[in-house]
């Protein structure tokens, strides 16, 4: 089929929260395992009866920063940024006050907040956030340590999103070989930065290489977290709008209708993820002159983000130079 122009942007990339700087308990073992899974409604109660019981010893140790930390993670996969913020800040304090301002766990709730304040679109003060983290990481794991390689993704999507795409592509391209040459061709860990390379390629008009890092991404990640994890929802849509613009329709339409579901059977009923999923769908069936369909689709697309800016974008957030000053 011949390319056609399309009219659809693809999805913010994928970001995937720092690793790192988790606790040793049998329950936030359990709770680390069911976010891996994409199960955050059940991760949180395990967290908090785990936060609770440590405010009851008056504990104040890395324990309760990893409690936090992980809190946060739940948080800002639901799409509840101002919780996790408040996690992540409570997390870097008590690392600040137990002297640990520069260990593995900080480095993690450092980039933990730097990635909230992207998902709130403020990716300059994500930068700084980002830079320390992974300044932290080499200089305790090593310049070629694979663990870098997550941050090195996210500190190339703030570039990407601060129209600074060749920097973004040598993030991206650096951490995808780093992974490689750790883990093979075909390990999870690869989906993120393949992912990114993706719509990255595709904003700047390279529509078949996105659609080879695309499919490539999808294929890990059905093979690796299955066929319902919440990320993958992402993933397809992404793969949706690559198809779309090849003028792929009726390949696209089901990829579409693929990431909704997956979105909204494993994500809260009005996460953004399902409202910018609509929101590319519509565009698509307007082209499909399915505009009855497109038209109720948008609506429903607008009162999800709505209902998201709502909740989570109307609030002060510390401003990151007066954070990074008290460590």
């Amino acid at each position: 089929m011949g390319r056609t122009k399309s009219p659809i942007l693809a999805m913010a990339a994928l970001l995937i929260a720092a690793a790192g700087g988790r606790g040793g308990t049998e329950s936030l073992l359990a709770a680390d395992r069911l976010i891996t899974e994409g199960r955050y409604a059940e991760a949180e109660p395990v967290l908090l009866r785990e936060l609770e019981s440590l405010r009851k010893l008056g504990q104040e140790d890395p324990l309760l920063g990893a409690v936090l930390n992980e809190l946060g993670i739940v948080y800002r996969q639901q799409a509840r940024y101002l919780e996790a913020e408040r996690m992540f800040r409570r997390s870097l304090s008590l690392y600040t006050k137990l002297g640990v301002e520069q260990s593995l766990a900080a480095a993690s709730a450092l980039a933990n907040l730097g990635l909230v304040y992207m998902d709130l679109r403020y990716c300059r003060k994500a930068e700084p956030l980002l830079r320390q983290a992974l300044e932290i990481r080499r200089k305790v794991l090593g310049p070629t340590h694979p663990t870098t390689a997550v941050l090195l993704n996210n500190l190339a999507e703030v570039y990407r999103r601060l129209d600074k795409p060749a920097e973004a592509e040598q993030g991206f391209q650096e951490a995808l070989t780093l992974l490689e040459t750790a883990y093979g061709p075909h390990h999870p860990r690869l989906f993120a930065p393949l992912n990114n390379l993706a719509v990255l390629c595709h904003s700047q008009g390279r529509t078949r290489e996105a659609i080879v890092f695309s499919e490539r991404a999808v294929r890990i990640w059905e093979k690796s977290a299955g066929p319902e994890h919440p990320e993958l929802a992402t993933a397809l849509a992404n793969l949706a709008a690559l198809y779309a613009a090849e003028g792929r329709r009726a390949d696209a339409a089901g990829l579409f209708l693929r990431a909704l579901a997956i979105a909204e059977r494993g994500l809260e009923a009005e996460h953004p993820t399902t409202g910018h999923i609509l929101q590319l769908y519509s565009a698509l069936l307007r082209t499909m002159k399915r505009s009855g369909e497109a038209k109720a689709t948008e609506k429903r697309a607008q009162a999800i983000l709505a209902h998201s800016e709502r909740e989570n974008l109307q609030h002060h957030t510390v401003d990151v130079k007066v954070l990074l000053a008290s460590r």
